[in-house]
């Protein structure tokens, strides 16, 4: 699998998944440059992989010097099913302009930090930006558990996070954006136990017609900004 990631990333290509076919890997997957990635298909890790973060996006290995992720990323699934708790499904690097759309992940309990994530980690990003990112219309299913987020992200200028769906939320944070300029937060859903949409260390944010149903007796704190 890494082959025609590696593939796709040094040729700038657009990589069809066949629809309808679960992809079985045993460990991390990178991609970077140019390269999009699209299908309604499913990418299933079974096995604990060498590092924490899944998908990672931005970078051509552990350690190495970070490669903007320019493309996009549409209609797949990423199915979380190793033997123990890992931290990301699909890690957000190093990028400019990435468009991730209509991506699902089933983190299944099995994701501490996020279910998608984009957090300054110098073994992915080395220097690079994360800019001009659009999350859109993405799923997450049972999502990050106890101190995490099911969607977050951080340090990133020109933020669409918009139409996506959380369901059984299970993070402290269900959506969160931090140390982010010009953001935009609409019209996402959230079905949470007691999770909330968390604004820190921002600027130039517009949160508007988002919904949180709560699952708890003891509803959360909605939105804190």
């Amino acid at each position: 699998k890494q082959a025609f990631f590696n593939h796709i990333s040094t040729n700038n290509k657009l990589g069809d998944l066949l629809d309808g076919l679960t992809y079985i890997v045993k460990d991390n997957l990178y991609l970077w440059g140019g390269a999009s990635l699209k299908g309604s298909s499913t990418i299933k890790l079974d096995a604990d992989p060498t590092y924490n973060y899944f998908l990672i996006c931005g970078a051509p290995s552990y350690g190495a010097a970070s490669q903007d992720c320019t493309g996009t990323l549409r209609d797949f699934t990423i199915d979380m099913s190793p033997p123990s708790v890992q931290e990301i499904g699909l890690y957000l690097g190093s990028l400019d302009g990435l468009e991730v759309s209509n991506v699902k992940v089933k983190t299944r309990g099995k994701c501490s930090n996020k279910g998608i994530g984009g957090v300054n980690n110098n073994a992915f990003m080395t220097g690079q930006s994360r800019d001009n990112l659009i999350i859109d219309s993405c799923s997450i299913l049972k999502g990050s558990v106890g101190d995490g987020e099911c969607i977050g992200v951080e340090s990133s200028n020109n933020l669409r996070i918009t139409n996506n769906s959380i369901r059984d939320g299970l993070a402290y944070d269900d959506l969160g954006v931090h140390k982010c300029t010009r953001v935009i937060i609409a019209n996402n859903y959230m079905k949470s136990f007691d999770g909330r949409i968390y604004v820190s260390d921002s600027d130039i944010v517009e949160v508007h017609h988002n919904t949180i149903d709560y699952s708890s007796t003891s509803q959360g704190m909605g939105i804190y900004v």
